[in-house]
């Protein structure tokens, strides 16, 4: 058995690990999320892979039982550390990445904002032969094994959809001087969905017929008052002098639905799936000037939809994050032992939950687009 020794670090006290090419190449990853190839690394400690927003971009992974929210994010030398959460601004595709090192502790000054690990990656390029790949996982009930205990056949299984697909490719513009890099990922999930429970009208109560309506937690008849005057109305029946137009345009869409349950309030039991969304674009120009003088430039474009129901599809949201940094990279060689990196970054962060139908309130004015909080109605 023979091995090479390690080299002793006598530069810095450090401890860190990088995940090489070979290893993001060949490793078997859940969803291409390179950020996973992280738990490799001692002291790591992932929870499940993230399809979205509010956590990491990506996989949760903690270090030296800190939080996921502890760690900071470099790519390409520029921060990529959203304000907001404190986690990765947006995950570049898997074939984007050429490598990166896991900084656990005693790192430097220049890495502050961390009390977890310092993630820094390194895209790719392109060189002067012309490379690229294509790809797709998908997945649904048709090829899917049926559970052990199916009792019903395929085609009326509930179906999960999984598609991911995607490409990269590279090559010169001017041998030896010019190169370009851009790579393309998407991801479409569906979910078949949850049981939800609500309540829906009947034929007479979306009239304003509340005469055979029955208080569900008293068991008394319902009894309808005026609110101006708080004296009940003749005969439980709502005057149409009293209703609004916008109550009207509720009750419309609300009494599309018909209860399918027995139970005297929550009587609408609906199961109601989310689709999961992801676009992920990095395009990278190098141009070598001469032998001292280096340049690049990447545009990290990570677009993210997360899906919640609501109790009817007019209460389904998705939850969105638009990321994009732009990174600009110099480096100028002055002597074999001086040289100076100039590193510039500029990040746009657009996050906010919208409704799926946002017709159904703009129209009425009850709320607004992505990231307004004016007076909402839940349905």
């Amino acid at each position: 058995v023979s091995a090479t020794p390690i080299a002793i670090n006598t530069s810095t006290a450090s401890r860190s690990e990088v995940i090489t090419s070979q290893a993001i190449n060949n490793l078997p990853l859940n969803g291409r999320e390179w950020i996973q190839l992280a738990t490799i690394v001692p002291g790591a400690l992932t929870g499940n892979v993230q399809r979205g927003t509010y956590t990491n971009k990506g996989v949760e992974v903690s270090f030296n039982g800190g939080r996921d929210t502890y760690n900071s994010f470099l790519v390409d030398g520029a921060d990529s550390t959203d304000s907001y959460h404190n986690t990765l601004i947006s995950s570049p595709a898997l074939d984007a990445i050429k490598e990166f090192r896991v900084v656990t502790n005693m790192y430097s000054a220049q890495y502050g904002r961390a009390g977890g690990a310092v993630v820094m990656a390194v895209t790719n390029s392109g060189s002067n032969g012309f490379h690229g790949s294509l790809y797709e996982y998908h997945r649904n009930k048709v090829l899917d094994a049926l559970p052990p205990f199916a009792n019903k056949p395929r085609n009326e299984m509930p179906n999960y959809l999984w598609n991911q697909f995607g490409g990269s490719i590279g090559g010169p513009i001017k041998k030896n001087k010019l190169f370009f890099f851009y790579t393309m990922e998407k991801l479409r999930e569906k979910t078949p969905g949850a049981l939800m429970t609500s309540f829906a009208p009947t034929a007479a109560e979306a009239q304003g017929d509340v005469s055979n309506t029955i208080n569900p937690w008293t068991g008394d008849p319902v009894v309808l008052k005026d609110p101006y005057t708080g004296q009940p109305i003749a005969g439980n029946v709502l005057p149409s002098s009293m209703i609004s137009p916008i109550g009207q345009q509720l009750m419309d869409i609300w009494s599309q639905y018909t209860p399918n349950y027995n139970d005297p309030f929550l009587n609408l039991h609906i199961f109601s799936g989310t689709l999961d969304a992801q676009n992920k674009y990095l395009p990278r120009i190098d141009y070598d000037i001469n032998e001292k003088n280096s340049l690049f430039g990447t545009l990290d474009w990570d677009n993210y939809y997360n899906g919640t129901v609501g109790n009817t599809i007019y209460g389904d949201k998705h939850y969105k994050e638009h990321d994009k940094t732009l990174t600009f990279n110099y480096t100028h060689i002055f002597s074999p032992t001086l040289m100076n990196n100039f590193v510039y970054s500029h990040s746009w962060y657009l996050a906010g939950s919208q409704f799926v139908y946002p017709d159904m309130g703009t129209k009425w004015a009850l709320y607004g687009p992505i990231n307004q909080t004016t007076p909402r109605i839940l349905l």
